[in-house]
């Protein structure tokens, strides 16, 4: 499965690296970046968001992505929090964060840190098995 844009897969697909199955990948993106826009168009014309509360989503999806990548939501409001200067966004911070966290632990996402960490750790293949693609 394609995770995030998919632009590395289509670079490689491109540079003849890696073959792609679009059969299971079309619809995903196709439902899931129409649900996005049609969000916009639909809750910004609505008058149910101002344009001026953009920067509220804006930064409370930042301390989510940070809270659900690294699974620290303290972190993540502490952050967001000093970097806004603002201490009204305190309560939908915490909620965003911890949201955020409990669901990555419900799909068995590691923190990322985790994942570098175990990389580093690992020997490198012998020369004569890398393999590109």
């Amino acid at each position: 499965m394609i995770k995030g844009s998919g632009i590395p897969q289509i670079k490689g697909a491109l540079n003849r690296r890696m073959t792609l199955d679009w059969a299971p990948e079309f619809p995903l993106k196709l439902i899931t970046g129409t649900l996005g826009l049609g969000a916009g168009v639909f809750f910004v014309p609505g008058g149910f968001i101002t344009t001026g509360q953009n920067l509220n989503f804006m930064i409370l999806e930042t301390a989510a992505f940070f809270a659900a990548v690294v699974k620290a939501p303290v972190t993540g409001m502490v952050l967001i929090l000093e970097m806004s200067g603002n201490f009204n966004r305190l309560g939908g911070l915490a909620l965003v964060c911890l949201s955020a966290v409990v669901t990555t632990g419900l799909i068995a996402s590691p923190p990322v840190y985790a994942v570098l960490l175990e990389r580093m750790l690992k020997p490198p293949p012998p020369a004569g098995d890398c393999k590109l693609g």
